[in-house]
């Protein structure tokens, strides 16, 4: 159980840093 929330745990974590580089990046696309 532990081992199935550490892999969701990280999984969040690196779609939250994508979102994050998206969201950095999308005011250079729009302005």
């Amino acid at each position: 159980m532990l081992v199935v929330e550490l892999i969701i745990f990280v999984l969040i974590g690196r779609l939250n840093f994508i979102l994050l580089q998206i969201f950095k990046f999308l005011p250079s696309f729009k302005y």
